[in-house]
C-alpha cells in the first residue's frame, strides 16, 4: 500500500505537518504490525525536483518565489513549499516510535537510481516480498520535465487556473491545463532539452542555504539511525 499522505505532500507540507501524523496515527491503528517504507533522497536534488512537479501540475513562479514564497496573509487559505517537508530525522522518528524498530526500512534515492535489479534484488529480500524481479519492467515512466519544456510549461500555464494553488494566470482557457500537459509529455520526450541538475536551478547562495539548513537534521540520521550512505551522495552535512 503506498500513499502520498503517509509522509504528507510536498507542495504543502503535509498541512503544516498535521496530516501526516495523522495519516500514521491512523495506519497504526489499522495495522500497527506494518512494514513501513520510507525512501530519502539528497535536499538538492529533490527539492529541484519537487520545484519541476510545481511547474508540472500548473505552477507559474520561478524556483525563487516558489521556495522562498511569502505565504498568504490568512494561514487558512492555503498551506505552501517549506523545507520543514525535508528534515527527514522527524518522519523517521513519527513512525519508529509507532511502529517499532525492526519494522521501519529506510532506503536511498540514489541507491535505487545506481543499483537498478541489484537494489530492487536486496529490496525484495529485504521486506520478504513475494516477486519475480525478471518480471519487473525497470524502464522510467515518470520522466522530470527537461530544460527546455520547463521555460514553455510555465507559458502554458499562464493561460489556466487550474493545477497549483500558488500560481498566477493572465487568462483562463477551459480545457487547456489537460491537453497542454499532453502537449508537453510529447515534446519533453523528443526535444525537452538537458536534463535538469540541481546545479542549473540552485546557485551558490541557495546551496548554502540549504546546507545550513539541513546539515544538523542529516547528521541525526548518521548519528540515531546509522543512515551512513547519505555520505557518498552529498547530502548537506
Amino acid at each position: 500500500m503506498s500513499f502520498e499522505g503517509f509522509s504528507g505532500n510536498v507542495h504543502n507540507y503535509g498541512l503544516n505537518g498535521y496530516m501526516i501524523k495523522e495519516f500514521a496515527n491512523r495506519l497504526y491503528e489499522l495495522s500497527p504490525n506494518a512494514m513501513v517504507v520510507l525512501f530519502i533522497r539528497n535536499q538538492y536534488d529533490i527539492i529541484v525536483s519537487s520545484y519541476l512537479q510545481y511547474v508540472k501540475n500548473g505552477g507559474t513562479y520561478g524556483i525563487k518565489n516558489y521556495l522562498y514564497h511569502p505565504g498568504f496573509d490568512d494561514p487558512r487559505d492555503s498551506f505552501l513549499f517549506s523545507f520543514d517537508f525535508f528534515k527527514y530525522d522527524n518522519i523517521i522518528k513519527l513512525y519508529l516510535d509507532l511502529f517499532g524498530k525492526s519494522n521501519v526500512k529506510v532506503y536511498l534515492y540514489e541507491d535505487f537510481n545506481a543499483l537498478g535489479k541489484v537494489f530492487v534484488k536486496k529490496f525484495i529480500e529485504d521486506l520478504g516480498l513475494d516477486l519475480d524481479i525478471e518480471k519487473i519492467n525497470m524502464d522510467w515512466v515518470n520522466n522530470a520535465y527537461r530544460n527546455r519544456t520547463r521555460k514553455i510549461a510555465r507559458i502554458f500555464n499562464l493561460f489556466s487556473n487550474e493545477g497549483m494553488v500558488f500560481k498566477y494566470y493572465l487568462m483562463h482557457i477551459p480545457g487547456w491545463y489537460v491537453l497542454s500537459k499532453k502537449l508537453l509529455f510529447r515534446f519533453n520526450q523528443k526535444m525537452g532539452g538537458k536534463i535538469i541538475s540541481s546545479n542549473m536551478l540552485l546557485n551558490d547562495k541557495d546551496r548554502i542555504f540549504i546546507h545550513n539548513y539541513f546539515s544538523q537534521s542529516n547528521r541525526l540520521l548518521i548519528e540515531k539511525y546509522n543512515i551512513t550512505a547519505i555520505k557518498k551522495y552529498n547530502y548537506p552535512l
